[in-house]
């Protein structure tokens, strides 16, 4: 090997770029770890407010009635704190799927205008981000099998949004 090479290579693997492993993801806090569990069983998504300064996402989006309801059945909320996604711009929403991969980042300027919630445009930007209904036969179906198996009973909900 060139001595040239040899010396780049080796500079790299000092420095960790060359066949060093990764450190693994932080795990995510606690309340997000949370809505993130509970997102995988009610077949929803997470909507992670981070708020700026003195503004409370979370609780503006519950007070607009209409966009309220559609989010308390399609997503998991979450306020956000200042060291989660910091280097994101705030005011912001970040939709989220079961697993923590990010499906869309909202800036303010999409759904706030001089400090006002404009629910209709929010829900605009958030509809292409609704889960998928789930098959309910299915979900029966396999059900079914495992309390046969278990033999345990089945506790069928008709309020579930899916």
């Amino acid at each position: 090997m060139d001595c040239r090479l040899q010396a780049i290579t080796w500079t790299l693997a000092l420095a960790g770029a060359v066949g060093a492993q990764q450190d693994p993801p932080a795990p995510p806090p606690p309340a997000l770890a949370k809505a993130r569990a509970r997102a995988t069983v009610h077949n929803k998504r997470v909507l992670v407010a981070l708020p700026a300064p003195g503004q409370d996402l979370a609780a503006m989006i519950r007070r607009e009635r209409k966009l309220s309801r559609t989010v308390r059945y399609e997503f998991e909320v979450v306020q956000g704190t200042a060291d989660m996604f910091w280097p994101l711009q705030r005011p912001a929403l970040l939709v989220q799927d079961a697993s923590g991969r990010i499906l869309s980042h909202l800036q303010a300027a999409d759904f706030l205008a001089e400090g006002e919630l404009l629910g209709s445009r929010l829900l605009q930007r958030l509809e292409p981000h609704f889960c998928p209904p789930a098959d309910a036969e299915e979900k029966l179906a396999a059900a079914m099998a495992v309390a046969k198996k278990t033999g345990r009973n089945i506790l069928i909900r008709f309020d579930a949004p899916w």
